[in-house]
C-alpha cells in the first residue's frame, strides 16, 4: 500500500497497480492529489458526464455584445492594429448612421469593382 504526502496532505491510501489514476492537481487549486481504482474513477467520470451541461446565454462575455464580440474577433482573426480597427470602425460607424452609402455584399463584388 502506497501514501503519498504532498506538504501536510496525505493521498488517499490505495495499492498502487496498474488498475489505478493517480490526479493531480494544479498547486493553487488547493486540492489534493487522489489516487483511484479503474472502477471509481470510471464511476466519478460517468457520474461528471450525467451532470447537465452549463449552458452560457452569453457566451460573448465580458463584450456588451454579440456583434461587439465579433468583430473583436475577426480584428484578431485578420491580425488588425490599432489604427486599422479603428478606421474600420469609423467606417463602420459612418455606414449605421446613414452617413455614407455601402453597397458590397461579396468577395466577389469587391474583387470585381
Amino acid at each position: 500500500m502506497s501514501t503519498g504526502i504532498i506538504g501536510s496532505a496525505a493521498v488517499a491510501a490505495v495499492p498502487i497497480t496498474c488498475d489505478t489514476f493517480k490526479t493531480k492537481y494544479h498547486p493553487n487549486s488547493k486540492h489534493v492529489p487522489t489516487i483511484k481504482t479503474f472502477s471509481a474513477f470510471e464511476h466519478s467520470v460517468k457520474a461528471e458526464a450525467r451532470s447537465p451541461p452549463i449552458i452560457d446565454d452569453e457566451p460573448w462575455q465580458p463584450f456588451m455584445c454579440h456583434a461587439d464580440f465579433e468583430f473583436a474577433e475577426l480584428a484578431h482573426q485578420v491580425a488588425l492594429n490599432k489604427d486599422q480597427t479603428d478606421k474600420m470602425l469609423q467606417l463602420i460607424w459612418q455606414i449605421a448612421e446613414g452617413h455614407t452609402k455601402f453597397t458590397f455584399k461579396s468577395h466577389a463584388e469587391v474583387s470585381k469593382a
